[in-house]
């Protein structure tokens, strides 16, 4: 009995005390309490992608050894997941558990956030951004004070894929107020957008790009409002269409030199290309009021332009029923001989020619270059005789006097025609 009842006291003793290892005299708060100056407590290693621990208790504290995804480190159990012991910081690796309700990128005061590569600022995101020409950014923000040097630029993809009925969708809404009291290099752009759309149905309203400029503009050498290019293909029920609209509404004091409403330009040598348009229009199809070109004059100080899909084109109407209609007068070219010597030879830039004395003969182009074509000669009032030649051994041929002609004299007129052979008299 007498050494039963001292290992009985021990027992007792310690299931009421603190234990301490290292240490005579635990800490009253803890039920263990550890004490080293060179050595750690070491906890059990675990590999939570290969191994299950069974039925894990709640605070259950192991070192997970899986080092894929950052996930490596001090794990505890919640009671129902295992949850890293990770502080607030951000990792260069990646983060995992992160809500996109309660974490973001950024800071809680009123400073703008700065991104910089070799330690000088790109990007700003915040108030105002001053300083820095070439290298700092502005985004979707109200300076409260006037800053210069600030370049705007993004080059950007967005790939977006959508379901359909779609009601409204902005790839990039954008407004820029500009003040500038100095010069703007070469070009500047507010909006440079591409967009790709492949299999969407039933938009009500699809707008590549949107555009407001309001401003006033001491000097500006040109001013484009839209550089677009399009590759699309639309199912049915498409009501309207437009590769480009534009619409100019102001008031102007002083002088514009030119104004455009569509121009295109090509300033470069091109090399290898077989076909440039400045204005394309392909197969309009089969629609019962089809226009490849329609300018709607207002009738008082411009008038009607077209171009049907039938190939018509109509001058002061839109309703052509000839190749070429004009609601007006008709001015052709007209051309003398002036002072020019020796042989006179008619190109494409002639229409009517007046022969003067000064020279020695008239020379046609071959007629199967130009069928169709039409020339006017008229002889002066007292000249000689000349001889005209034709190129390709072809003839003037005059139906009515059953004859070649080959000469023009005083007082004469000639109107030929090319029929792709000879050139043939239409009119004396």
């Amino acid at each position: 009995m007498k050494k039963i009842i001292p290992l009985f006291l021990l027992k007792s003793f310690i299931a009421f005390s603190q234990i301490g290892i290292g240490t005579a005299d635990p800490d009253p708060s803890s039920m263990l309490d550890i004490n080293a100056t060179d050595k750690g407590i070491l906890i059990p290693r675990v590999n939570l992608s290969t191994n299950t621990i069974v039925n894990p208790q709640k605070s259950l504290l192991i070192w997970n050894t899986d080092n894929t995804n950052n996930s490596e480190g001090f794990f505890f159990f919640d009671g129902n997941i295992w949850k890293k012991l990770i502080n607030n910081s951000w990792n260069v690796n990646g983060n995992i558990g992160t809500s996109s309700v309660t974490d973001f990128l950024g800071n809680i005061d009123n400073m703008s956030l700065s991104i910089r590569t070799n330690n000088i600022p790109r990007m700003k995101i915040g108030n105002e951004v001053a300083g820095n020409s070439f290298t700092n950014v502005d985004i979707n923000l109200n300076p409260t004070t006037s800053y210069s040097g600030a370049i705007i630029s993004t080059n950007n993809t967005v790939n977006m894929q959508n379901g359909s009925s779609a009601a409204n969708v902005f790839g990039i809404e954008n407004l820029l107020y500009l003040r500038n009291g100095s010069t703007i290099s070469n070009t500047f752009r507010a909006i440079r957008n591409r967009l790709w759309n492949i299999q969407t149905t039933n938009y009500p309203n699809v707008v590549g790009t949107l555009n407001e400029y309001r401003g006033e503009v001491t000097s500006i050498s040109s001013f484009k409002g839209f550089i677009n290019t399009y590759d699309l293909r639309a199912g049915s029920n498409t009501a309207d269409m437009r590769g480009f609209s534009n619409e100019f509404t102001g008031q102007i004091n002083g002088n514009i030199t030119n104004y455009y409403g569509f121009y295109s330009g090509i300033h470069s040598s091109l090399v290898g290309y077989t076909n440039y348009y400045g204005f394309y229009q392909e197969n309009i199809g089969s629609a019962v009021n089809r226009y490849s070109f329609y300018y709607d004059g207002d009738d008082v100080n411009t008038k009607d332009v077209v171009i049907t899909g039938a190939g018509k084109i109509g001058i002061g109407t839109n309703l052509p029923h000839s190749s070429l209609q004009t609601e007006g007068s008709l001015s052709t070219k007209y051309d003398t001989t002036a002072n020019n010597t020796g042989i006179y030879t008619l190109s494409e830039n002639n229409f009517t020619l007046r022969i003067f004395n000064q020279i020695s003969s008239v020379n046609l182009p071959n007629p199967n270059t130009c069928k169709g074509r039409i020339y006017i000669l008229i002889g002066s009032n007292g000249i000689s005789t000349k001889s005209i030649t034709v190129n390709g051994g072809a003839v003037i041929y005059d139906d009515v006097q059953n004859l070649s002609i080959s000469t023009i004299s005083s007082g004469q007129r000639y109107q030929i025609q090319s029929d792709g052979k000879d050139w043939i008299v239409i009119g004396n």
